[in-house]
């Protein structure tokens, strides 16, 4: 189970359905969102900046859904030089061994958001499959970060407003 934080609203007629994305959509693990927001003790106001802050957006971004979904192991990637999912940390360098290649559109896909993140209207992305929190602690070290595959089809779960979100999953002050 996966969420992203969006401010498209064609997910809505889809509770309870099949998907199929027509772009890549950016997520994180919703158990670890959800664990995240729960210790979170601000109003409301300040809750929303703090999730901004962990997951490496900007302030003020406009995102107004959470949407959690289930989505196949093999339609996500991490958005690191090697890509794959089952394990706990990202290399600096595309992997060149026997067992993992990278193929070169997904190197092409990797340098052209390396690119567009880091200008004046770009996110702040680590490239090792967590998120910048620029926010709350000195590691830096946000959420998990996983993008789902364009194509891949994905069962929409729950859409909450963003204040529903922090009503329902985030800590008392917040509610």
């Amino acid at each position: 189970m996966v969420t992203t934080w969006t401010k498209y609203q064609g997910y809505s007629d889809y509770i309870g359905k099949d998907l199929t994305l027509a772009r890549e959509v950016w997520v994180t693990t919703a158990p670890e969102l959800e664990n995240f927001c729960q210790d979170l003790e601000y109003t409301q106001e300040d809750t929303i900046f703090r999730l901004e802050q962990v997951l490496g957006l900007p302030p003020q971004n406009g995102k107004t859904l959470f949407v959690k979904m289930w989505v196949s192991p093999d339609d996500l990637f991490r958005p690191c030089p090697d890509p794959e999912i089952n394990d706990s940390e990202c290399e600096i360098t595309y992997p060149e061994s026997a067992y993992s290649v990278v193929g070169e559109d997904y190197k092409i896909w990797f340098e052209h958001q390396q690119s567009i993140s880091y200008g004046v209207d770009g996110y702040l992305w680590t490239r090792l499959g967590y998120t910048y929190d620029w926010g709350g602690t000195t590691s830096g070290i946000g959420l998990s970060e996983f993008v789902i595959k364009p194509g891949a089809t994905v069962e929409i779960e729950e859409i909450s407003s963003t204040q529903m979100f922090i009503t329902s999953h985030c800590g008392s002050a917040a509610r």
